[in-house]
Parts: structure tokens; sequence; C-alpha cells
């Protein structure tokens, strides 16, 4: 994600793909760190521990989108619910100020 120095491609796509570009950068992110670490590991491994990064990444890795709870809403369900609970932070904030 960090590469697009340009807001205004993400916003111009739709929130499905955007979520799944999100979903690939904290993947890939994760990745690149899990690699780092195995190579600091690496030569501290001995025959009992040395691992393939193949390996080492499936026991260590955090992140699994797979796991997520699918979403039956339409695009346009979700962005009224999201404008919904912005509007109601708004009011709670004015609430707030006026106390």
């Amino acid at each position: 994600m960090s590469r697009y120095s340009n807001i205004e491609y993400i916003y111009s796509q739709s929130p499905k793909y955007v979520l799944e570009l999100y979903q690939k950068a904290v993947i890939e992110k994760e990745r690149e760190t899990l690699f780092q670490l195995y190579l600091c590991d690496r030569p501290n491994m001995d025959s009992k521990t040395n691992m393939s990064f193949i390996d080492y990444y499936e026991k260590y890795r955090t992140i699994n989108f797979a796991k997520a709870v699918k979403c039956d809403k339409t695009e346009e369900e979700i962005i009224a619910e999201s404008l919904q609970i912005q509007h109601q932070i708004e009011l709670e904030a004015k609430r707030n100020r006026k106390e």
C-alpha cells in the first residue's frame, strides 16, 4: 500500500477491491518481516530446529484473513451503515462539546 502515493487511485476503486488490496499488502508485509526474522534465526538452527522458510512462515505467521467472517451485505448497505455510524459519532461529539 505504501507505493500508492496518490490516494485518489484508492478512492476510485470499489471497496471490495480496496479491501483485497489491503489484505494482500498486510500479508506481504508480514511475509517480509518473517523472512528477515528467519534470516536472523537461521544461523542458530541446529539439526532438530532446522526448517525451510515455508515451514517457518506457516509456524509463525499471525495474520490469516481466510478465517474472517464473510459478509452478505452489498456495498451500498455497507456504505449506508458506515455513514450512519459516522453521523452518530458526529452527533455524540456535538453533545459532548455542549456539556
